[in-house]
């Protein structure tokens, strides 16, 4: 069956209507999230709480919101991203109301860890960017929701500490405030049409998919058959192989950061929850303006797997700089090095993970790819606490080494992007005549195997002998 000729974007569009609810459901979920996160080690220190145990009720979120993302994925994918976003911001609201109740350790670590299960929200509203834009437009929507991120990354922590003389209580019960009010806007702005439709994306872009047969859907597989999908597209896809990699290790520093220091500058700088949220509240307002004024601008020029070897790099060096030195502006200016790093890593990811999932897959896959960097925030907080009870610096030098180990999984994306720009330049110099010499591949071995790997799996692209579709890196 031939597509007709309403482009895909305008068709989603008009299924999905504008995408501000969307935007405002990542920042009232950010914040509501963030503005308890600056307070959870202090909590669970007057609950006489080890540094171990403070990473493990970390750690036991990131387990959850593992869970969670897989099974509100799937669910995104079979009954409507709109449905599982309204159940998930509510029960969010609930979580977060119950663990300013809490009054013992278990009971915080519960709560806590419910809060994670229906945590999936980003990856969901992310699913609902990648299918109501094109991939010329997607980077671009992409990076409006990490800016939404790093707003509620702005607003939350600063909330926190200016409730915080109010104790606890007061804290949770705003956040829980914030995240019902995002229930409401979702509920009455976000679109109905806001689903999984297989069947009514077939009149936009009809795409052959392995193993899926013309008249079936995904809707109509069941939990069993999706899962082999999922799997076969994962092994058959280097690139995406290669991102979820990435996911993983750039989480696992993340949570390793965000597991033990707020110890480290209470006990090094003596700073306590209220000084903790005004260095995140700086660190977001930096998020937000490296987002707007650099990450577009720097992606167009370089491209994004360059764009992730960089963020890398200042992470790894920031990580290095926390461990070895000790000096009276690092606790303000390392979280600004970090969240900037991720400014230019976490859009480039997100986008390309999306743009490699097949049609009516998308929901899923973006719900393994958070899933992966889950994984790494449940690792980091545990692992970062048991090294931090051996010696202070260790989390830091581990998560630097492990920002480092990015580099050699992102440098074939970078030779691969850069041999496609360099056969792009020579075509459009007209240096590809109609000599022997055109019809030699300028791709290699390597790229041979992702175009491949890009044919089989059914991706959507313009060319599809392009390593991302023209866009994708």
């Amino acid at each position: 069956m031939s597509p007709p000729e309403v482009p895909a974007a305008t068709s989603h569009a008009s299924a999905f209507g504008g995408l501000g609810s969307v935007y405002l459901a990542v920042l009232f979920d950010c914040m509501g999230a963030m503005m308890v996160m600056p307070l959870l080690p202090f909590l669970a220190r007057e609950m006489h709480g080890s540094p171990f145990a403070i990473g493990c009720m970390q750690s036991f979120y990131s387990l959850m919101q593992i869970i969670g993302t897989l099974v509100l994925g799937t669910l995104a994918d079979r009954v409507g991203k709109r449905k599982v976003l309204l159940v998930s911001l509510f029960c969010s609201s609930f979580f977060l109301m119950a663990f300013g109740l809490a009054t013992t350790l278990w009971q915080l670590v519960l709560f806590r860890g419910f809060n994670g299960f229906f945590a999936g929200t980003v990856s969901i509203c992310q699913a609902i960017v990648a299918d109501a834009t094109d991939a010329e437009h997607r980077v671009g929507k992409m990076a409006l929701i990490m800016a939404a991120y790093g707003v509620g990354v702005v607003l939350g922590p600063g909330l926190a500490g200016l409730l915080a003389p109010w104790g606890v209580l007061a804290v949770c019960m705003t956040a829980s405030c914030c995240t019902f009010l995002n229930f409401l806007l979702a509920y009455f702005q976000l679109p109905s049409g806001a689903k999984a439709g297989p069947k009514e994306q077939e009149t936009c872009e009809q795409q052959e998919e392995p193993g899926l047969p013309e008249d079936e859907s995904v809707e109509d597989l069941g939990a069993w058959d999706t899962l082999q999908r999922l799997l076969a597209l994962l092994l058959s896809d280097p690139v995406l192989s290669c991102v979820l990699w990435l996911n993983f290790l750039q989480e696992l520093t993340m949570g390793a950061f965000m597991g033990v220091t707020a110890l480290l500058f209470a006990d090094v700088y003596g700073i306590t929850g209220g000084g903790l949220g005004e260095i995140f509240c700086v660190a977001g307002v930096s998020m937000v303006v490296f987002q707007g004024l650099v990450v577009k601008t720097l992606v167009d020029q370089v491209g994004r797997p360059t764009s992730i070897m960089a963020g890398s790099v200042i992470r790894a060096c920031t990580y290095a700089a926390m461990a070895a030195l000790e000096l009276p502006l690092l606790p303000w200016l390392a979280p600004v090095g970090i969240v900037a790093a991720g400014a230019l890593i976490d859009p480039c990811t997100a986008c390309i993970a999306s743009e490699r999932a097949p049609s009516g897959l998308s929901g899923i896959v973006l719900g393994v790819f958070q899933s992966t960097g889950s994984l790494g925030s449940f690792l980091g907080p545990v692992l970062a606490g048991a090294l931090y009870c051996v010696w202070r610096p260790a989390p830091y030098w581990a998560a630097s080494a492990a920002s480092a180990a990015c580099i050699p999984v992102v440098m074939p994306l970078v030779l691969h992007h850069r041999r496609l720009r360099r056969e792009e330049l020579k075509a459009a110099e007209g240096l590809q005549g109609a000599s022997g010499d055109s019809e030699v591949p300028l791709l290699g071995p390597l790229d041979q195997l992702f175009n491949q790997a890009h044919q089989t799996t059914g991706a959507r692209r313009e060319h599809p002998g392009n390593f991302a579709g023209g866009e994708c890196l």
